[in-house]
């Protein structure tokens, strides 16, 4: 019996210095700042005026956290259109994404604290006048400095389109 309770205790060992070191890295983590890896996305403008026809540049910059990086591939970052009326040939078109240069790191190229993308909008020449929504959506990818990467992460906002009658 008391070799039985001797392995209990080692285990018991055992789990609680693996539990006080878990513990003590999520202190360092949060200490360091290294536990939010959530990146603040802003989508401009929020509400937008235009006529049939005309184009107008959406932006989206995101704040990376320190510690954090993001990688400039498409596939890794980026925004798009929800588009609800994609069959009325009538759809806002979003033009092709200009990324900034980026730092290089490791044979590519990346972004650390601060990176805004743009992409012209423009719309259908035969949208009739009047209110529309539309969704933008942005998605990324963070990395650590250790090349761990998170989960890709999507975030949506909802932009007012005024259209306006035409003065042509």
């Amino acid at each position: 019996m008391k070799v039985l309770d001797a392995q209990v205790l080692v285990c018991a060992t055992v789990l609680l210095q693996i539990a006080n070191l878990a513990f003590a890295q999520v202190r360092a983590v949060e200490a360091d700042g290294f536990d939010r890896p959530g990146t603040v996305v802003t989508i401009n403008p929020t509400e937008i005026q235009c006529e049939p026809g005309e184009t107008i540049v959406i932006s989206v910059t995101y704040q990376i956290p320190r510690n954090r990086y993001q990688d400039r591939e498409s596939d890794f970052l980026g925004f798009g259109l929800e588009q609800t009326d994609i069959n009325s040939g009538e759809h806002f078109e979003l033009g092709e994404t200009y990324y900034p240069a980026g730092e290089p790191m490791n044979g590519r190229y990346v972004y650390s604290d601060e990176v805004t993308l743009s992409a012209p909008l423009t719309v259908p020449q035969a949208k009739a006048p009047g209110s529309y929504e539309i969704t933008v959506y942005a998605e990324y990818q963070l990395c650590d400095e250790n090349g761990f990467c998170l989960i890709p992460q999507r975030v949506s906002q909802s932009l007012t389109v005024e259209v306006l009658a035409s003065r042509k």
